[in-house]
């Protein structure tokens, strides 16, 4: 869903995504991925296009340094997509449909008060996927 300040989480949708929400898709075992597209939600009343070539996941936590690792792909779709953590380069994973894997562990630093992760899109037609996100605190150090 859309960021909410009281659960802290979500996804930074603005004004042109009046669903405030990304596609989920529930496949096998009841595993769900969040779909992201330029366009969203095709050919519903919801049909939403953003205006970027990303999407931006928040969570509100602590200043400090966090090593996070992501889930990316999805059981249906194949997917594309670039990914950086805090402006962190994660790496670049085209994944077949029914292909998971995880970024690796990358170290950053957030002095905002949100953890944020970016997931850019190939183009206006293929799929990104994010499946799980894995952060936990390491200190308060600037360093």
């Amino acid at each position: 869903n859309a960021f909410d300040e009281k659960l802290g989480y979500g996804w930074l949708l603005g004004d042109w995504c009046p669903a405030k929400t990304v596609e989920p898709v529930e496949g096998k075992d009841q595993f769900s991925s969040a779909l992201l597209r330029k366009s969203l939600f095709a050919g519903t009343v919801s049909e939403a296009t953003n205006p970027l070539n990303y999407f931006d996941f928040e969570m509100t936590v602590p200043n400090g340094n966090y090593a996070v690792n992501l889930l990316l792909g999805d059981v249906i779709q194949p997917t594309w997509q670039r990914v950086e953590i805090e402006g962190i380069d994660a790496g670049s994973f085209e994944l077949p449909p029914n292909s998971l894997a995880w970024t690796g562990e990358k170290r950053a630093r957030v002095e905002d008060g949100r953890l944020t992760v970016r997931i850019h899109l190939k183009d206006s037609d293929t799929y990104a996927a994010l499946s799980e996100i894995s952060f936990h605190f390491r200190d308060r150090r600037s360093n």
